[in-house]
């Protein structure tokens, strides 16, 4: 990272530090609940997500950042699905396992005990086995006598293994599975300093500014423009990065007002807002039409009025 710049960026779960500094933060269990920050209300189908967050340290390449670990309701749908796989593997792994102990014979009770204290130190990273001991009679041949009872001929043993879940690891799993890390040189106290809450506000503003180079990616753009050389595609990005800015601009005055005086504009489907977008206020205007007319203007006759029409609409009437 360049000197002097300040950044805050996700730190990719492939790195060692991201998942230490997860598990550490998951351990501690000393999060500090910040609630929703999203600006919309929650609703049915979006409830929103509730956050908590745990500041601590990471190095990397040598250096210390602060790190922000982030633990949303809104788990990782992706991280979720391969956890439900493993625990799948896993519980199939201790079934099999199950199934081939059950079909084991002792001859002595001190095997039988042996062999289950054995395979109950068998175990996955989710699951255990759980295993006893069952006397397994065994009877000659013919039927039992009138009153039911039978002469024994041998006493054989077997083991009998269910399959249990470990509900600590299986629930702090799903707890990280629901962390990212944000990684970031900003101090959380002194001059410029953001704490926690402000460090991940900031970051979730980030989405709202870079959908709008989505439209660079259109393909009615990119593909309807064609410039040959370096010069001209340098000029063409410039152009789209200014009007990228004055689209911001127009976004910025809008939203401001409509929070200081806490009123709302209707948006799509007339649905109300107080965060309307760019895009949606210039649908809003396309029918207006602005027309420009080159009218001679008399000596002292104010700028905007017509010398023989008080006003200009009635001007344009007369130029038609």
């Amino acid at each position: 990272m360049g000197r002097g710049i300040r950044f805050i960026i996700r730190l990719p779960a492939t790195y060692a530090e991201c998942q230490r500094v997860i598990d550490a933060a998951v351990k501690a269990e000393q999060w500090h609940d910040i609630g929703r920050l999203a600006y919309t209300p929650p609703a049915k189908n979006r409830p929103g997500a509730y956050d908590r967050l745990w500041d601590s340290e990471v190095t990397r390449y040598e250096q210390r950042y602060r790190a922000v670990v982030v633990h949303s309701s809104a788990h990782d749908p992706r991280r979720l699905k391969r956890l439900e796989r493993e625990l799948a593997a896993s519980k199939l792994e201790l079934h099999q396992q199950a199934k081939a102990l059950h079909n084991e014979v002792f001859f002595c009770l001190a095997d039988a005990q042996a062999a289950a204290a054995k395979a109950c130190a068998q175990r996955t990273v989710y699951h255990t086995l759980d295993v006893r001991t069952e006397p397994r009679p065994q009877y000659p041949r013919g039927r039992p006598k009138k009153d039911g009872s039978r002469s024994l001929k041998a006493m054989h043993y077997g083991l009998v293994a269910s399959v249990r879940e470990d509900q600590a690891v299986i629930e702090r799993r799903r707890a990280q599975a629901g962390c990212f890390v944000l990684l970031t040189n900003v101090p959380n106290d002194g001059k410029g300093a953001y704490d926690a809450t402000t460090t991940l506000s900031s970051y979730k503003e980030q989405p709202g500014i870079e959908r709008n180079f989505g439209f660079l990616k259109d393909d009615a753009i990119v593909n309807a423009i064609f410039p040959k050389t370096p010069e001209r595609i340098e000029v063409l990005g410039s152009i789209l990065i200014l009007a990228l800015l004055i689209w911001r601009l127009i976004e910025h005055p809008m939203r401001a007002h409509l929070a200081a005086t806490a009123t709302t504009l209707p948006g799509w489907d007339n649905k109300p807002t107080q965060r309307p977008a760019g895009y949606m206020m210039m649908m809003k205007f396309k029918g207006i039409v602005v027309l420009r007319c080159n009218i001679s203007m008399s000596p002292g006759v104010a700028r905007g009025r017509c010398c023989q029409c008080p006003d200009f609409l009635r001007c344009y009437e007369c130029m038609i």
